[in-house]
Formats: C-alpha cells, structure tokens, sequence
C-alpha cells in the first residue's frame, strides 16, 4: 500500500497533540532566541545542498538529503519517513504514521522534530557534509 502524504493543518494538529509548538518548530511563529525568521520557499542559495546527520536529543541518528524544492531519504533512527517539499523556508509531512518537521536555523544547520503515531516527539539538529 503507498505512504499517504499529509502536510498542513493535519501534520499541526498531530505534532500539537504531542506538545510541540509547531509555529515555533517551523519558523512561523514566535521564534526560539536564536532562531531565524521565514526564508524563501525554496532553498536559498547560501543553504547546503546535499546529506545532513546528526542526532534527536535521545540520541537516535538522523538523515535527511536537501535538493531544491524538498527535502528527501529522512531517516530517524532505522525508520524512513519519507520526502516533504520546502515551503516557506521549512518542511514538514506525515507519511504512513510517521511525521517530521523543520527549518534552518543557519547555512548549514536545520532543526526540527519527528514523530510515529503513538510515539512521542523526538527534537533534532542535523548539519549538513557530515
């Protein structure tokens, strides 16, 4: 059976049903200090393109691969989450129970959460050439 893709008002409510502040996740709304305000839909000239890793605060690896207009290959641990488009400097989807979100916090850092239904939210920072 193919993933079915869920982006907007579906995936806010499915992370907000898990606590997280999805305007603050995404970069539309109040943003944590530091973080920065909405870029261009589409990735900017001075973001990395290509692989980023790194971890979610409990330590589980992830991996997403940036191309112009969407991100693709997320993986959170041994779980593929699947392609979302970037839209409004960020990402987001949900795709066969499985949901993840993010921005770019700088040129070469995004943050963001993921999530499987019925699981909690897991936060990440990946960085891209690694």
């Amino acid at each position: 059976m193919p993933a079915t893709r869920t982006t907007g008002p579906a995936l806010l409510r499915f992370l907000a049903g898990a606590g997280v502040a999805a305007s603050v996740l995404l970069g539309t709304g109040p943003a944590a200090p530091g973080a920065p305000g909405v870029q261009a839909a589409a990735v900017r000239a001075d973001h990395e393109h290509g692989w980023y890793a790194g971890y979610d605060a409990q330590d589980h690896p992830v991996q997403l691969y940036v191309h112009r207009h969407h991100v693709s290959d997320f993986w959170a641990g041994s779980h593929e989450l699947g392609t979302a488009p970037i839209e409004g400097g960020g990402f987001q989807a949900c795709h066969a129970g499985g949901c993840f979100a993010g921005h770019w916090r700088d040129s070469t850092t995004i943050v963001g959460a993921w999530k499987l239904q019925g699981h909690r939210v897991h936060h990440f920072l990946v960085n891209a050439g690694l």
